[in-house]
């Protein structure tokens, strides 16, 4: 199975954190992020603030691999212009992603530090229903 058909699909955000900080979700604030063939959109509490395209490579026995975003629409026009490199993992249900800045490199671990510019994510699958999974215990992630 390639890598698109397995990271397809509607994700809702369960964490996020930014420059060491954890940065949401924001409550009342429903972000989800749909992944078709080769591209996104990001939908925070039903409008559409970011979508693009998106380029994967992929290790099949840890289920992870590198991603780059490269954005036609977003809130912040700083990250329109260029890729933005970031690392995945899949674990069932669960998508972790984590992305550093527009043009830059990409995170070698999932988590951030204070200035870094990087951006962790973690994703839970919505079912084929279109509601999305309950959020079971943190899985464990190779950090």
């Amino acid at each position: 199975m390639a890598i698109t058909q397995t990271l397809e699909g509607r994700y809702e955000a369960v964490y996020q954190e930014a420059d060491g900080q954890a940065a949401g979700p924001t409550k009342g604030v429903t972000t989800i992020l749909e992944l078709t063939k080769s591209g996104f959109s990001v939908e925070k509490s039903g409008k559409v603030e970011y979508e693009g395209t998106y380029a994967t490579t992929w290790s099949a026995t840890v289920a992870s691999g590198s991603i780059a975003l490269t954005y036609s629409k977003s809130a912040k026009p700083s990250f329109l212009g260029g890729p933005r490199p970031g690392i995945f993992q899949i674990d069932g249900d669960t998508l972790k992603v984590c992305f550093g800045p527009v043009n830059g490199t990409a995170p070698i671990a999932f988590n951030t530090i204070n200035g870094s510019s990087d951006v962790l994510s973690v994703y839970q699958r919505a079912s084929k229903g279109g509601t999305i999974t309950p959020f079971r215990a943190p899985p464990t992630f190779i950090w």
